[in-house]
This record gives C-alpha cells, sequence and structure tokens, in this order.
C-alpha cells in the first residue's frame, strides 16, 4: 500500500494503512489470511515508514501461519525496487 494516508487521517497520524484494523484484524493480516488460503505462508514485508508498528504488531505472532519477514527500506523507493532490495 503506497501512499500517506492523508484520506484517511486521523486514522492513519498514528498508525500505517497496513495495520488499520478491520474486524478486528489490520488489513495486511487480512489479505495475508487470503493468499494463505491459497497455499502462499511466507511473507516478506518492505518497511520503511513506522516500521516499528510493524514489527511489534508481527512479533506478537512469531510462531503463526502465515509468516512474514521484513525488509527495511531506509528512503522511499519506486515500484517494486523494494523488493529487490530483500535479498530473496
Amino acid at each position: 500500500m503506497r501512499g500517506r494516508g492523508r484520506r484517511l487521517r486521523p486514522l492513519t497520524d498514528e498508525t500505517p494503512k497496513p495495520l488499520l484494523e478491520i474486524d478486528g484484524n489490520p488489513i495486511v493480516h487480512h489479505i495475508m489470511e487470503n493468499f494463505s488460503r491459497h497455499g502462499f505462508d511466507d511473507f516478506v514485508l518492505c518497511l520503511g515508514y513506522k516500521s516499528e508498528a510493524f514489527e511489534q504488531y508481527f512479533g506478537g505472532l512469531a510462531g503463526s501461519t502465515p509468516t512474514a519477514g521484513a525488509s527495511n527500506c531506509p528512503r522511499r523507493l519506486r515500484s517494486a525496487a523494494s523488493v529487490r532490495t530483500t535479498g530473496t
């Protein structure tokens, strides 16, 4: 999810868009669960903005499926360039 979340303010003042909750779980969790139902269980999240919020959320899910790894991208990259930096 790219963008600055301006249309979702004030919800995104403290929380990144993918971590906004719908029905008790963050949006990114719903997306990962949907992919998991189709056989995808390992994910790499390319983080930058408010990465500590993702690390806190997914750190609390350690050992669960789906699993998520993280790649921190210190600067804003274009399109899929951040995937290239993960080394996977």
